[in-house]
């Protein structure tokens, strides 16, 4: 009697599913074995509402499945492949998530209202603040234990890069990975808590995240978070002056001054620095060889190689890494080989494994929240979510890593998701 009481209550469902969404996107930052049993959790939990609610959920994905369906198709793409070139499962499993997330997270996801959306946001932002905090601290403890006393501090930095900087200073995941993340954060907290947040308290969050991210020495990080706060300076100036003339006269003043200080403070780091004396001295020859300039351009040029050969159904997801060896030795560039780079440019990758149809799934997937914008819950959130990932998506191979897939799907999803009742 007690038991069927408990679930009849709709609050218990609420909450069960509020929990495990605030949860898994809490912890997609932490170290990766945190972040999928969270997900884990998510899923499972998703799997025991499809039980309870099966006819609401099969008669929501039916009705919308043109929304839900595009990682599920990627992914099934990836299983077909892997059946007919006889790759490695082990590459599908890892790829599982673009099935597994819109189709159990689905019935979580509907269970949620409004306010408990927000709190899945605030739980998102919260993790990357923790985090933030977190590496800056082992970043100074790192350094108060290493730095001889009569060195300064960023100079021992500088001269040290590699253990401070980019993977010397993101020890849970990726660089760029983390960068993306608190920029999407940084938008976060502006949408959701610009008016009911101490003003105070907002300028510390942004310095934190922002110091994050040059110390990741990501450049499409920190060039993405000169982009957000710039739009975040035109929206704001937009709104408090009335003249045109005026106001022009002062995004205009403000942006040259920010973009110049942003480069000033980036050329500083290290790593930065390096790329920026290699491509100018590469730039610098009489006969410039472009597709040797940068560890990026040899890799999106062998990727571009590998297309011409199989323009219209791709190596196949067994065989691509092998064949960008092969380019890669080819060319006489012995340590992207060595290393097995992949293309860093997801669009390159995916027509170089997939073909046409990998690429028309991709698109299919990444231009659904746009096409169909106002039938969503946050639109506007929706729009910058796709714009801000396929700018990484051009500099990284996102899709072939846990990291990656999971933070899009998960966003994807609760994005691009609709109200079960619209006008709500």
């Amino acid at each position: 009697m007690l038991f069927n009481y408990f679930f009849k209550e709709k609050n218990f469902f609420e909450n069960v599913s509020s929990f495990s969404l605030v949860l898994t996107l809490f912890t997609v930052s932490f170290s990766q074995i945190v972040s999928l049993y969270s997900l884990g959790l998510f899923l499972f939990i998703g799997f025991i509402f499809w039980i309870i609610f099966f006819n609401k959920t099969w008669d929501y994905l039916i009705k919308n499945w043109f929304l839900i369906f595009p990682p599920v198709i990627y992914f099934l793409l990836h299983l077909v492949e892997a059946i007919i070139f006889k790759a490695s499962f082990l590459i599908v499993i890892k790829r599982l998530i673009f099935f597994s997330t819109p189709l159990f997270g689905l019935p979580v996801i509907l269970q949620n209202k409004n306010k408990r959306f927000i709190k899945a946001f605030t739980g998102y932002v919260l993790g990357i603040i923790i985090i933030s905090i977190s590496l800056l601290a082992f970043l100074a403890v790192k350094v108060m234990r290493n730095k001889p006393d009569n060195i300064n501090v960023l100079f021992w930095i500088n001269q040290n890069y590699i253990q401070y900087t980019s993977t010397g200073f993101s020890i849970f995941e990726h660089p760029t990975y983390l960068s993306m993340k608190i920029v999407w954060a940084m938008l976060l907290t502006v949408y959701f808590f610009y008016d009911k947040i101490n003003k105070l308290l907002l300028i510390l969050i942004f310095t934190i995240l922002s110091v994050t991210i040059f110390f990741l020495a990501s450049k499409a990080g920190i060039i993405m978070w000169l982009i957000l706060l710039l739009s975040f300076l035109v929206f704001y100036i937009g709104r408090k002056i009335s003249s045109n003339l005026f106001k022009y006269f002062t995004i205009a003043v403000i942006s040259v001054t920010l973009i110049s200080v942003s480069f000033e403070i980036a050329k500083e780091i290290s790593r930065i620095n390096i790329f920026i004396n290699q491509i100018k001295l590469g730039i610098s020859q009489e006969n410039v060889d472009w597709k040797n300039l940068d560890q990026r351009t040899r890799e999106w040029y062998c990727a571009f190689q590998l297309i011409k050969e199989k323009p219209l159904f791709g190596h196949g997801i067994g065989r691509v890494e092998d064949r960008m060896v092969e380019e890669y030795l080819k060319n006489g560039w012995e340590e992207e080989a060595r290393l097995r780079l992949n293309a860093h440019n997801q669009f390159l990758e995916t027509q170089m494994t997939f073909g046409i149809p990998g690429t028309l799934s991709l698109l299919w997937m990444l231009l659904n929240p746009l096409i169909f914008r106002k039938r969503l819950k946050y639109p506007q959130l929706a729009t910058a979510f796709v714009i801000m990932v396929s700018f990484f998506l051009m500099f990284e191979s996102m899709f072939v890593r846990q990291w990656g897939i999971m933070f899009f799907t998960l966003f994807y999803c609760i994005l691009v998701i609709p109200p079960a009742n619209k006008n709500s």
